[in-house]
């Protein structure tokens, strides 16, 4: 395990697919604990309980010190849905005081993790501004994103039939599947993908919000995965997101 360029990796995962390997596993943990049935709440009793509380510091210290916008980013909208999901389906003090405590521990850890991680040398707080704001000073090295994405929107409006290929002459792909698919197909192929995307977008929300749906977990999974390929990630790099894709189109409700 290594720091580099701000970020943390292993010989075996990049950044973005540490965030993303830690992303899933702290909203399966979240999942475990305010989705559980009650003849599995036992289960989360004295030693497993105990471990989950244990994944779950690692899955957030881990998603920190990846500092990958996109898994950082679709993990606070997937556990916010969570959290919304699971009061819509039980409005109960006990359900609220529950997801009140997950919320001040991942809150505490947080606070805990982040300025260890930037005194680490994480770049996470430049990462994540440079998502956002055009002309930040954060490693003029690499191109920022809001300029990676309007130059992929002119070569989209001046190829708009076939596209212009898969990447930005010079700058690499738009690291978000959407212009990527018209940049690369044109307007026809871009528009199958986005149909797919969002007619998975749709079913993944309707298994979640189900009551008592086994399926509940594939969907936040997916939709962990449909966010983050919107700031990182490639078409023909982003496997997990194409195994998600079909798994929840080809799911029976």
């Amino acid at each position: 395990v290594f720091i580099a360029q701000g970020r943390l990796s292993t010989d075996a995962l990049n950044p973005i697919s540490l965030g993303h390997q830690s992303a899933s596993l702290i909203i399966i943990i979240v999942y475990n604990f305010i989705f559980a049935k009650k003849n599995d709440i036992v289960k989360l009793k004295n030693i497993n309980r105990f471990v989950n509380i244990l994944l779950l510091i690692i899955g957030i210290i881990l998603v920190i010190f990846s500092a990958s916008r996109g898994p950082l980013i679709a993990l606070i909208i997937v556990i916010t849905l969570q959290f919304l999901v699971s009061i819509r389906q039980e409005l109960t003090y006990k359900k609220l005081s529950q997801i009140t405590s997950i919320i001040i521990f991942i809150s505490c850890l947080i606070g805990f993790s982040l300025p260890l991680a930037v005194n680490s040398g994480s770049r996470i707080v430049e990462r994540i501004s440079d998502s956002f704001i055009s002309g930040s000073d954060f490693d003029t090295r690499f191109v920022q994103r809001p300029e990676l994405y309007s130059k992929a929107i002119e070569l989209i409006s001046e190829y708009p039939i076939f596209g212009s290929g898969l990447e930005v002459p010079n700058l690499g792909y738009p690291h978000n599947l959407i212009l990527e698919a018209f940049l690369s197909t044109g307007i026809l192929g871009g528009s199958l993908f986005l149909i797919l995307y969002i007619c998975a977008i749709t079913k993944a929300i309707s298994i979640i919000m189900a009551k008592n749906n086994d399926w509940s977990w594939l969907g936040f999974i997916y939709i962990q995965y449909a966010i983050g390929a919107m700031f990182s990630g490639s078409l023909y790099g982003s496997y997990t997101f194409w195994y998600l894709l079909f798994a929840i189109l080809g799911l029976r409700k």
